[in-house]
């Protein structure tokens, strides 16, 4: 009779702290969940990535550098470069090669606190030709914005993707993937 009594005040005793229990970890669990939201941009700062389609705007791939300035802005240089061969039918050299180069600086706001996040893009960027282009419907200068989403693991692991549109006309506007690494 003793062990039944004492098995029950055990049993008592566990199930009323058990809801007190659940709680302790259920705001533990909040606390860690806040401290980490704002860790990976923060704890990794500097970075590499690939910008495929259009980062710096516009290229096919271009090489960017970034550095989380804090947890919302994102700064960013990059270089990209383009090369087409065509054969020539109006002279005689018979392949003509084409290049287009580009260097830009980009600022990328991003939501505070979210490892996800949507993003809005403002960037610059120089545009340089070398050849001949039949159809030329770039400028030198390329003020362009973009929006999108952008991902940072605690790894450092980066992606992105979204739409980058020229604002002064500078470049059609084109979509953008983004893979890199923080450190």
């Amino acid at each position: 009779m003793k062990s039944q009594s004492l098995v029950r005040v055990i049993l008592i005793t566990v199930l009323l702290t058990l809801p007190s229990m659940v709680r302790a970890s259920e705001n533990n669990n909040q606390t860690q969940t806040q401290v980490n939201l704002t860790e990976n941009r923060m704890l990794k700062r500097f970075g590499a990535y690939l910008g495929i389609l259009g980062d710096p705007h516009p290229t096919l791939v271009g090489f960017n550098v970034a550095y989380n300035v804090n947890d919302y802005l994102r700064a960013s240089v990059g270089f990209g470069k383009v090369t087409v061969s065509s054969i020539d039918l109006t002279g005689s050299s018979g392949i003509t090669d084409t290049s287009l180069t580009t260097i830009g600086a980009a600022a990328k706001f991003l939501m505070p606190g979210w490892n996800l996040s949507p993003s809005a893009t403002l960037g610059y960027s120089h545009i340089a030709f070398d050849g001949v282009l039949a159809d030329n419907d770039y400028k030198s200068s390329n003020l362009y914005f973009g929006v999108g989403g952008d991902w940072q693991a605690a790894s450092g692991f980066n992606l992105g993707a979204g739409l980058n549109v020229s604002i002064n006309g500078g470049a059609p506007t084109a979509p953008y993937m983004n893979v890199g690494m923080f450190f």
